[in-house]
Formats: C-alpha cells, structure tokens, sequence
C-alpha cells in the first residue's frame, strides 16, 4: 500500500466504525422505545371529570386476547360506575332522612332505599360510554388474537347524568308509595327531590 493510499484508508475505517456505532445506538433507542411502552395519561393519571363528563378506567391483568381483555376491562369499570352510584344515593338518603323531619320506620327506610339503590347503579352504568382502551400483548407484539398481560378501558358518563337519572327514580318511586296510600313517603320522597333539584351532590363528581 503507498503513502498516498494509506490515509485514504484510515479515513474509510474511521468512518465505518462510526457509521456502526450510530446504526447501533439507533437500534438500542428503537428497543428502548418499545420496552417503556408508555400507558396513556388517563391511565396513568386519575381524572374524576373531564369535560363534562365523570370518568372511570377499569382494567384487567392476562386476557386470551384483545376482545375479552377488553370486555372484563369495561366491566369492571361499570362496576365502579355502581358502586359510585349507589354511594351516592345512600349518602343523599342518609341526609335527607336526617334532615327532611317525616318520621319513618327503619324497614321502610330500608324498602325505599333497596327499592332505588340498585336501579340506579345499574341504570348509570348502563348508560357509561366507552371512550377509549390501552393494551399490552404479552408477546410484546401488536395484535388482536394473542394474550394480553394489560388491558385497560375507559369509560365514561356524563356529569349531569347522576341527578337526572335519579330524580327520575325518585318519581317513580313516589307514585309508586302514592298508589300504596304511603303519604308519609311521598312526603319524603318530595323532600328528596328538592334537595336532588338544588343542585348535584359530591359523589357523583368524586368516584
């Protein structure tokens, strides 16, 4: 090789080994990328209202695959939308019996409550919209058939929703007690009305 060529030499192994120095840390960064598989903000982040809308994220670890992953996300979210909701009318009837001064035993208490407890919860969780899903297939790649170690759903149901639903109850539940000559009831489910009227409580907007 002559001392002409030999500089020519060097600077095309130079450059080589720096051309495979940067291939590779671009493909260390591209694995990086994929192994951090950033969750969502609504996942990762709780936001009980946003937009108008109260939210829920349910989810579920190992699922055969996408569609039942899913499915058992979006349940349990829509259990949560229940449990909220039934939290919500006991803390609204433990007031208003407290505080409404229409005198009533602790079985009809017990009736009006069970009878409207567990209509509503069912009814806002049936009304809940799913709005978005996040999952993390096991293999680590993207797919609809294989398992998924993560699944994550979220649903959602409009803020106003929660005192509509259940003034809607209550009156059903007052010309139900009215038909039955339960007058004293009716005066309380009257008073239960009001105070839904004034304006939503807590729970609705803090699940």
């Amino acid at each position: 090789m002559s001392r002409t060529e030999t500089p020519i030499f060097v600077l095309l192994l130079l450059c080589s080994i720096v051309c495979a120095a940067g291939c590779a840390g671009t493909r260390e960064a591209e694995v990086a990328t994929e192994e951090t598989n950033v969750l969502p903000e609504w996942v990762r982040i709780a936001v009980p209202e946003r937009d108008g809308r109260s939210q829920f994220v349910g989810g579920v670890s190992v699922a055969t695959d996408l569609a039942a992953g899913v499915e058992a996300a979006d349940t349990d979210a829509r259990s949560q939308i229940h449990q909220a909701a039934t939290r919500r009318f006991t803390d609204a009837f433990n007031r208003c019996v407290q505080t409404s001064g229409v005198e009533t035993t602790p079985m009809e208490r017990l009736d009006v409550k069970n009878s409207i407890s567990h209509e509503y919860g069912t009814t806002m969780s049936e009304l809940a919209r799913l709005d978005g899903s996040y999952h993390r297939p096991c293999d680590g790649e993207a797919g609809e058939d294989g398992p998924v170690c993560q699944v994550f759903a979220l649903l959602s149901v409009g803020a106003d929703e929660w005192d509509v639903v259940l003034a809607e109850l209550l009156s059903n539940e007052k010309r139900r007690r009215a038909d039955e000559g339960q007058d004293h009831l009716v005066d309380f489910l009257e008073f239960m009305m009001r105070a839904v009227r004034e304006g939503p409580t807590e729970q609705g907007r803090k699940h």
